[in-house]
């Protein structure tokens, strides 16, 4: 590898190291999700950015992963739920598993 190559891998590396610590995202949207968003009311643009609303509580949150949990499978990639509701909805948090105990056959 030459000298060049290995500055950037260690670049590329402490980038990742420094978003690892600072662990709020905020997922990339596309013009027109943003634009059909504002329409039906999902997201607002206040002084502080770009804001989603809460399905449950009706509040507007900022648009990242310090209020929304990331859900892939979502448009937008944030769950619609805010932190609070969603916990109060599912008592956990997400990706921690629920325990079911089968019946015993006796």
């Amino acid at each position: 590898m030459k000298r060049s190559e290995i500055e950037i891998e260690e670049q590329t590396a402490a980038d990742r190291e420094a978003q690892a610590r600072v662990g709020h995202v905020c997922p990339v949207l596309s013009r027109k999700h943003i634009q059909r968003g504002l329409q039906s009311g999902r997201y607002a643009i206040t002084r502080l950015g770009l804001e989603r609303r809460c399905t449950r509580c009706g509040e507007y949150w900022p648009a990242d992963t310090e209020f929304f949990y990331f859900q892939p499978s979502a448009s937008g990639g944030l769950n619609c739920y805010c932190h609070d509701c969603y916990r109060s909805v599912t008592g956990r948090q997400p990706g921690q598993r629920v325990i079911t105990r089968q019946k015993e056959m006796t």
